[in-house]
Parts: structure tokens; sequence; C-alpha cells
């Protein structure tokens, strides 16, 4: 009787076409060769097989058993193992076995976000140099196909690749640099998933459950549902300007003449947008959980800039929807601050409340934020100094994950009180010396303010219980900013070279 409702569970599904035959189980690709798998934690493990199959999991004499269900999918658990394991992960059943080579143990980061965490090592500073370095065998990668689904999927593709210098330039290089940092500091092996498509906003990359937590995220729906409907007048219209530059440009080929003229970008809003609401959350995102992670690197932002004070909430969303698809409610997150860039006049505000937004994680307990002032370039959202943003990820990761005694930021701002005709501001420098270079007086850095409410540059000095912060303009201030522009000069560090983290005074307005 058992075998007869096996066999007709297998055959009602093949009818529905709910599976593929296999003589063997597959499993999915997160755990084929190569594959880095989270140390010291029990290891979720799936894949598909025939239906009612039984799947046996080994890796280093540990085994795991269980049966696929109906439509052919299987998952189990294994383990924990100690970091530093290598060995073969043997997946069988009555037919057949798989088997994944040199599998090793380590901690496992997945990397999210958009271009700046997607930027390749190829593309970084002096990238021929440390593309020839990169000679980590126990540093991998596997990254994620850049798509949008409307429904969340179950399994993923791609590969893990070894670290080598023939084949790590499409490695994220900000993940890379933070690997290395770690791996030769703590010796384990390091796994980075690269979960990344450049362009996109926060909104596409939260689940559907997400979007509807919240009253104040319906504001996005409401938005893309006008992108939809305006598509099919702008698709015209750019399909006209693409032809009349294709034009052009072959015009000037058989001319042997220079076309400079830019290529039209198609509008929003088409069949897979990148930018459809929870879309690659759906494909790329979705398929991840429950892998067992270390923790999460998000760089992200740039796409949101129009809507800054919304991001706060959609932020902590995502980093709630998170750790509630792991079952982890301390998954460490560690968020990278947007960097300096001019844009306009470089007095605007927009990134620098983006920035406060992305700070506000550390309210999560597990979650930081790593700040990046000083490492833009003036007019280029891509920088390419992508090796100390992973230092100084590496650096807050050993502090806030792994619980280092080391000091992992610059002075980080406790107060700010009136003191004669400045105001004193109070600052946790962790134990090390503050060093406030020769202050500007753009305004890019210190800002005092009175009861007009404008802000007018300010200057600074170290004095007993802190930096006094003076200006002529305002010899009543009542509030103070510091590097609170798009595109300010960072003056307050520490003695080991680490910025102060953007702040300011006043609470006139929040994205809270």
């Amino acid at each position: 009787m058992l075998m007869v409702a096996k066999s007709s569970r297998w055959a009602a599904a093949l009818l529905l076409g709910l599976i593929n035959v296999s003589a063997v189980p597959v499993p999915d690709a997160l755990f084929g060769d190569h594959a880095v798998l989270q140390r010291d934690t029990p290891l979720p493990i799936w894949g598909t097989a025939n239906p009612g199959d039984k799947i046996t999991v080994s890796y280093n004499e540990a085994t795991a058993t269980t049966e696929a269900d109906g439509t052919g999918h299987w998952r189990l658990q294994i383990g924990p193992f100690e970091g530093g394991k290598q060995g073969e992960l043997v997946f069988q059943d009555g037919s057949g076995k798989v088997t994944s080579r040199d599998v090793v143990t380590g901690d496992v980061w997945l990397c999210g976000g958009q271009s700046n965490m997607e930027f390749t090592l190829k593309k970084a500073l002096n990238a021929e140099q440390e593309m020839a370095a990169a000679r980590f065998p126990l540093i991998r990668h596997f990254k994620i196909p850049p798509k949008v689904s409307a429904k969340p999927v179950q399994s993923t593709a791609g590969n893990w690749v070894v670290c080598a210098p023939e084949n790590c330039a499409e490695f994220t290089a900000v993940g890379y640099f933070f690997a290395r940092e770690l791996y030769q500091n703590n010796h384990q092996p390091q796994g980075l998933i690269n979960c990344t498509w450049g362009g996109t906003a926060i909104h596409t990359w939260l689940g559907a459950e997400a979007l509807a937590s919240d009253p104040a995220f319906r504001v996005v729906s409401e938005r893309w549902s006008k992108i939809v409907a305006d598509y099919p007048v702008k698709k015209a219209e750019f399909d006209k300007l693409l032809a009349a530059w294709n034009n052009k440009k072959q015009s000037a080929e058989a001319a042997r003449t220079p076309f400079t003229e830019a290529k039209p970008n198609p509008p929003g809003g088409g069949p897979d947008d990148r930018n459809t609401p929870s879309g690659a959350f759906n494909a790329m995102m979705a398929p991840l959980s429950p892998f067992a992670l270390k923790g999460i690197l998000w760089y992200q932002g740039e796409a949101n800039w129009q809507y800054p004070l919304e991001y706060r909430k959609q932020l902590h969303a995502l980093i709630a929807d998170w750790r509630s698809r792991w079952k982890s409610p301390q998954l460490p997150v560690l968020v990278v601050q947007l960097p300096d860039l001019r844009g306009g006049d470089g007095r605007g505000i927009v990134w620098a409340q983006l920035r406060e937004a992305q700070a506000s994680v550390i309210e999560l307990g597990m979650a930081d934020f790593v700040v990046t002032i000083g490492l833009g370039e003036r007019d280029n959202i891509h920088p390419a100094n992508k090796q100390d943003v992973g230092k100084r990820l590496a650096l807050t990761a050993r502090k806030r994950i792994f619980g280092e005694n080391i000091v992992s930021s610059g002075p980080i701002f406790l107060s700010a009180s009136a003191q004669d005709s400045g105001m004193l501001i109070k600052l946790d420098s962790g134990g090390k010396k503050t060093v406030l270079l020769p202050p500007k007086t753009d305004g890019t850095a210190f800002e005092l303010c009175g009861s007009d409410l404008k802000f007018y540059p300010a200057t600074a000095e170290i004095v007993e219980g802190g930096v006094l912060v003076t200006c002529p303009q305002v010899p009543t201030p009542i509030a103070v900013r510091y590097c609170y522009r798009d595109y300010p000069t960072a003056t307050l560090f520490n003695e080991e070279g680490l910025p102060a983290p953007p702040f300011r005074s006043d609470d006139w307005f929040s994205g809270k």
C-alpha cells in the first residue's frame, strides 16, 4: 500500500508538471562545488528530487535524511560544524548520488544592494595589482543572476568561484576587500553571496508582506501604478528617440566622424523592470532563505535620493523582513553609508538625510553602519576606492559581530550645549584621541544656526571637554551640524584616521 501511495503521488505530480524527473537528487546551486557553509550553526540544505524519494545528505561523517514532498522539493538540516572543515557534500537517494567537492566551513556574508556593492574588483582602485595579488583559495564568491519575478521563487542559479587572479575580476569589490581583511585576521574561510543589481531602489528588495506592513508604504504602489500607466506613451516616444539616435550613429560611422551623443534611456514601468515592487526580492533574495549566514552587508540608497525621509522606515522594514525569513531576530546587518557626492552645488542635504536614515539602523540591535565620508569622488557616484570601504566594514564586523575589543569608528556625537558664544560638542572617542584637521569655512564641515534657523559656516577647535564650534554670524547658536551636506569635507577623526559620523543636534525633520 505504501508503494502504491508513493507511486500515485509521483504520477500525479508528473501529470501536473510539478517536477522534472531525475535519477538523482538535485541540490540547490548554493550547495555546489566549492561552497562555503556557515560554521558553528545547524545548516538548512535543500533541493529537488522525485516526489516521495528518500534523500540522504552527508558531510564530514554527519548524515541527515528526509523525504521529498509531493512537488519534489526537500529540505533538511545537518551540522553544526566547526570552522575550517573541508570535504565532500554528498546527496543520495535510492537511484544514485551527487557529490559537491571542496566544500568548506567558515563565515558566509550576503552582500546586497545596488551598483556600489555590485561594483566589480576589475574596476576598483589599483585593480590590476589587486587582482594579481588575489590568491585566496578560501575566499569564494557566488553571484545571483539579476532578474525580477512576480512571485517568490524557490531556487537560484549560479556557482561558487574560488578566489584567484584569473577569475576574481567579477567579484564584488567591497565584499572582496571585506573578506580579505577578515580572512587575514581570523584565517576562516569566507563566502560572499553577491545579491546586487545596479539602479535598484529599496522597494524592489522588500517582499510583498514587508511592503504591506506599514500604511506609509502605500505611496510606493501609488507611484509605481502611475509609472506603469505612463509606460506605453513614454515607450513610443523612446522608440522614436532611439531610432533617431541609431540613424545619427550610423551616419557618423559611415562618415567616419566622432559620435558622442548619449544613447537615450528607456522609460520605467515596462516588463522585467528592475524596480518593480518586490521584483528583485522575489527572484533574487527569496530563494536564498534560509541559507545559513554570519551576516548581511547592505550598500544601497542612491536610487532613493528623491525620497530620503521615507528611507528610514523602509530600511528598518527590510531588516525586519530578513530576520523574519531567516528566523534569526539578531541576524547581524552592516549598512554602508553613502559617501560624499557633489551633485548640484554640493550644499544640498538629500544625501545627508539618507545617511542619517542609514545610521538609524543602530537602534535595531546587532545592526550598525559604516561611515564612508571622505571616500567619495566629487562627480562620480561610483568611487573606485572600495578598499577602505571593505576595511571599515571589516573593523565594524570584528567589533560588533565578533566582539573584539577594538575601535571601529571615529568619534561619536553625544550632545551639544551652548557655551559662551558657541556650542560645545561632547564626543565618545572610544578611548582614542580626537583629531581635528584644519577646519574648513565653506559650510561643508561644521555649521551653526541661531533663532533665524539659517545655518552658517563655523570653525571648530578642540578644548577641554570636547569640540567648541563658533561663528561670528551666530552669536547665540541653538543648533550645530557636522558634515550634514551632500558633499561635505570631513575634519573630525580619531588618531587612527577613522572619521566621525555626520551628525546634527536639531530634530526639525525626520523620517520616523
